[in-house]
């Protein structure tokens, strides 16, 4: 029953983080250790243009310039 019951919580706990960035009017990006795109939230997506699909997986620097901030 532990088992389950940790499944649980990890699980909610994932659903409230997801709902604090989706509804949080703040941008954020979220990068892996190489600097590339792993999440960004609608506020990000609404700044930038870019949407999830477009920038998964891509390099942070090919996305933005100096010029754009």
């Amino acid at each position: 029953m532990r088992r389950d019951q940790a499944r649980e919580a990890l699980f909610e706990e994932r659903d409230f983080n997801s709902a604090i960035l989706e509804t949080t009017t703040a941008l954020v990006i979220v990068l892996d250790a190489a600097g590339h795109v792993i999440r960004l939230n609608a506020a990000a997506e609404n700044c930038t243009g870019y949407t999830k699909a477009e920038v998964a997986g891509r390099a942070l620097g090919e996305l933005l310039s100096a010029e754009e901030f």
